[in-house]
């Protein structure tokens, strides 16, 4: 059983990002897409159109945050007879693929009450875990008769001492806003394979990334941490005089690098003049 917290009113984004176009499908249906075909799903929030089978519930405190979400859906799935239950997002694109990952991890742990993600920076993620029945039962009696309308997700799940499991990036990524969204975007574009071939080749020790608009280079960075496991995001600056943004990105495995560095600019047109010693150019996705 899969339940998928879809409400929320998108004010970060502007607009309904559930319904946003995202690499040519909305956004709720890329997090449900990694659901294995034959898994049941609950979707805590408005009814809409998407392209599996679901079950919609209304939340139960709209506007309660989603903790009250969390809590409605698994009410809604301790109405079956589903003895493992997932939560995600449905703002994660990538959240239906980890789910999967967390139920395979969950059945090799048949004495544990469940497992957690953890993203890359070690960072648990409250709204992502797979749970046995009677940890959902204890997260419902803990939830109260206020059933988690404006609690925290992370105080009411943390007392279940759910097992980490750390994800790639893509898995626990979640999109709030437009920037976000071109991250995730770009992870598939040209630019980003040709960073990625060059790692290959190159096995630098740090990428460092320059750009023109502070936004794009921003974009780059994340699209090649969400492409590619094995890279965590270092410092950034901007030299206005020069009209260009660098970024750093750092590998976790500095005793495997065969280059020190590897210098990467990201072109668009009207853009400066380009620096000095660049190894790769890359067009603006």
């Amino acid at each position: 059983m899969a339940v998928v917290l879809a409400g929320g009113a998108s004010r970060r984004y502007g607009a309904d990002k559930l319904a946003a176009d995202v690499v040519g499908a909305p956004l709720l249906d890329r997090a449900v897409a990694g659901l294995a075909g034959d898994r049941r799903v609950i979707i805590v929030g408005p009814a809409r159109t998407i392209g599996r089978p679901v079950e919609f519930v209304a939340d139960d405190h709209p506007g309660g945050g989603p903790a009250a979400a969390m809590i409605t859906g698994l009410r809604a799935a301790l109405a079956t007879p589903a003895e493992l239950i997932t939560v995600h997002p449905g703002d994660a694109p990538g959240g239906g693929t980890a789910a999967e990952t967390l139920l395979a991890r969950l059945a090799e742990l048949p004495d544990e009450a469940g497992v957690i993600a953890v993203d890359q920076s070690g960072q648990e993620q409250p709204l992502q875990f797979a749970i046995r029945r009677p940890a959902a039962e204890r997260l419902i009696e803990a939830a109260g008769a206020e059933g988690g309308a404006n609690a925290s997700a992370r105080r009411l799940v943390l007392p279940l001492g759910l097992t980490q499991v750390e994800l790639a990036a893509a898995e626990t990524w979640d999109i709030d806003t437009p920037d976000q969204h071109r991250a995730w975007a770009w992870r598939d574009s040209p630019a980003v394979r040709q960073i990625l071939a060059a790692i290959d080749a190159e096995a630098p020790a740090k990428l460092i990334l320059l750009g023109a608009e502070p936004a794009a280079v921003t974009a780059l960075v994340r699209a090649v941490v969400l492409a590619r496991r094995g890279f965590v995001a270092g410092p950034s600056k901007s030299a206005a005089s020069a009209g260009w943004t660098t970024a750093v990105l750092l590998t976790d495995d500095p005793a495997s690098a065969r280059t020190s560095a590897l210098r990467i600019a990201l072109r668009s047109v009207g853009d400066p003049l380009g620096p000095d010693g660049v190894d790769l150019w890359v067009n603006v996705p």
